[in-house]
């Protein structure tokens, strides 16, 4: 130090005691922040040795400040190796001071046996950082902490469940909501099929209504043109009286059988006539039925159809190849719904060869059709006479 300059010297001073201030700084920090009370003041004493060695450093000789110097060299470095090796332990204190700051736990005030019922986490480490940091409090510390990250952890677990709860019945809801919405749009449909079935069942009803307008007026046209060829029979008949030669009274026989021949047309006209619109009504009864049945089908709102008994019942004998659907509807144990199949299959494969025929086709049970047999015959279309044929038609006429 001696061959230096002055100037020189003071800089180097300078700068190791800026060194060493920071070094025992440090040190002297570390060692508050760890609560070792010894090593706080054993820093401050090594600090204040080395400031001593470089003062009498420049006031002895060079041989002794050489060697003060080299002492001062230790005492600058030794706070280095002595932070290094107390890194881990500085970091364990910090940590837990933050710990207990973040719990707000008083040390000062806390007692040794508070809470006694918490485990204390098996960490060796933790447990001697926590006794050299608040001494024969360290352990209750450790007990305070975990008991207060317990409840942390058990408020978010709830906190979570709580979460996972709200979702399940926003979720719930939704689907509540969606299977509502789904009903309406069910409902909604319902009623629109409701609507079209009872527009079909309307339209059904005006057609009827104009067909049965529509053969009353063909049935009034051909009833006026009967009468108008019976009064011009009876006027022929009328003048053929007044006649008093042979040649007179040949031509009104002439004229009275043409009258005869004219009235037995008009009643063969007027019997087809009623016969072709009590078919005709018959085939748009059985249409109309069909079409209303189609519609309730579709509906999903198909219902049974009752028995109905219409009048009382016949003691004579039905014939099942020309009776109508009421007639037969009161035979006992037929009822309506099986006299709607029996003229169904009627129509579609034709007349029935026989009472037995008739039974198999339709689905008599065996115990009820010797009752019923009693009550039906059947007689072939090829033998049938004209009031048969009338009677199919639904009205009688006077022979």
């Amino acid at each position: 130090m001696k061959k230096l300059g002055i100037g020189l010297q003071v800089f180097m001073c300078a700068v190791l005691s800026f060194l060493g201030f920071v070094n025992y700084g440090v040190w002297i920090w570390m060692a508050g922040k760890m609560g070792l009370k010894k090593m706080k003041l054993a820093g401050m004493v090594l600090c204040g040795l080395m400031v001593m060695l470089m003062v009498l450093a420049g006031v002895y000789d060079a041989e002794s400040a050489d060697i003060l110097m080299s002492i001062c060299m230790i005492l600058l470095f030794l706070p280095t190796f002595v932070i290094l090796a107390n890194v881990g332990k500085l970091k364990r204190c910090l940590d837990l001071r933050l710990l207990v700051k973040k719990n707000n736990i008083n040390v000062q005030k806390l007692g040794e046996q508070e809470c006694l019922f918490i485990e204390i986490p098996e960490n060796e480490r933790l447990l001697k950082t926590s006794k050299m940091l608040f001494g024969d409090k360290g352990e209750a510390v450790l007990r305070v902490i975990a008991f207060n990250e317990k409840e942390k952890a058990d408020k978010a677990l709830a906190e979570k469940e709580d979460r996972i709860r709200q979702k399940k019945l926003q979720a719930e809801a939704e689907i509540a909501k969606a299977e509502a919405q789904k009903a309406e749009a069910e409902k909604a449909k319902a009623e629109a099929r409701k609507a079209e079935a009872e527009k079909v069942r309307a339209e059904a009803e005006r057609a009827r209504a104009e067909r049965a307008s529509l053969e009353a007026q063909k049935a009034e046209a051909a009833r006026a043109k009967a009468e108008a060829q019976r009064a011009e029979a009876a006027r022929a008949a009328a003048e053929a009286k007044k006649a008093e030669t042979e040649k007179v009274k040949a031509e009104a026989e002439k004229a009275k059988a043409e009258a005869e021949r004219a009235i037995a047309e008009a009643e063969r006209i007027r019997a087809e006539a009623e016969k072709a619109k009590a078919e005709n009504q018959k085939k748009e009864i059985e249409k109309d039925r069909k079409e209303v049945r189609r519609v309730k089908t579709e509906d999903n709102r198909e219902k049974e159809i009752k028995p109905v008994s219409i009048g009382k019942i016949s003691e004579q004998p039905v014939d099942i190849n020309f009776c109508d659907e009421q007639e037969l509807s009161l035979v006992p144990g037929i009822g309506i719904i099986l006299a709607k199949k029996a003229i169904r299959i009627r129509n579609e494969k034709g007349n029935f060869e026989s009472v037995d025929d008739f039974v198999k086709c339709i689905g008599i049970r065996e115990s009820n059709a010797a009752s019923i047999k009693s009550h039906l015959i059947c007689t072939a279309e090829n033998n049938c006479n004209t009031v048969d044929i009338v009677r199919k038609a639904g009205r009688k006429i006077d022979i």
